[in-house]
This record gives C-alpha cells, structure tokens and sequence, in this order.
C-alpha cells in the first residue's frame, strides 16, 4: 500500500470556542495555545506532517505562539483559573486528531490543564462539532484548493 502528500494539503486544527467559560476568556485561550508542543505532535504524526510555512496560503508567514510553560502559567492567573481547570475536547475517533489527541493532553496535563477528550465519528460528531458543548475541537480541514480562496 502506498501513500501520497494530500492536494492541497491538509492542516489540523485546535478550534477553542470563546462563547462557553472557561474557554470564553481570552487568557485562557492563550494558556491553552502556549501550552501546546507543535514540536511534539509533529514527531507523532510523523512524516505526513510538515511545520506549515505560511498560513493561511499567500499571507506570508505566520509566528505560532511558541510551548512556554511559564507564560502559560502567567495567562492562567490572569484568567484567574487557579493552578489547574478543566476542557472538553471533541475529535475524529478516526482521523490525524486521534493519533495526536493524547500527547496534547499530556502536555497539558503536566501544566495542570485537564483535557477531557471525546473521540466521535460520523454523525455524532457532525452535531457535536456544529452545536455540542465541547470547549476545544481538534479538526482536520481540507481545503477546496491550495490558495487562499479555497483555504477561506
């Protein structure tokens, strides 16, 4: 069996929705986007996976914010999260999300974000991800074409 890169390519997403608490403060979304290890999801996606150069295509490039345990801890306070809290995080069961789903939650645990994961298919997780409760959602979005008008 042989594999070939995805045309456009394809990217994984962490979606972080701001209209249910604790993900509703922009702190906390921060801590959460710091405490991610690009560097590590990548060693476990392994060669699929490339450090994307530009994003979306055509804007030039863009500085994803860096693993930083301290700042981490310092948007935690401004959130005023205390030394630990609690997300739900909905995924494809099936998809590049489930292979990485795990190594994001343990980065995050050891900072003292507890991230409940819940890995659906199909229908389920069309409705989860359209209107469910779920603070963050790990997606893989594939574009209609590899320009910026198919990215939008």
């Amino acid at each position: 069996m042989t594999s070939n890169a995805a045309v456009p390519p394809r990217h994984l997403l962490l979606v972080m929705r701001a209209d249910l608490p604790p993900t509703s403060r922009l702190a906390t979304r921060h801590a959460l986007a710091l405490g991610v290890n690009r560097d590590r999801v990548l060693e476990v996606l392994g060669t699929r996976a490339t450090r994307p150069r530009e994003w979306p295509p055509g804007a030039g490039p863009f500085a994803f914010p860096a693993f930083d345990e301290a700042q981490v801890r310092e948007w935690m306070q401004r959130a005023r999260l205390g030394s630990a809290f609690h997300v739900r995080m909905v995924l494809d069961g099936d998809g590049a999300a489930a292979r990485v789903a795990r190594v994001l939650q343990g980065g995050w645990s050891r900072l003292g974000i507890y991230v409940e994961l819940e890995p659906l298919r199909g229908a389920r997780l069309e409705r989860e991800l359209l209107g469910g409760l779920s603070h963050l959602a790990l997606v893989e979005e594939t574009p209609c074409s590899a320009d910026l008008e198919g990215t939008l």
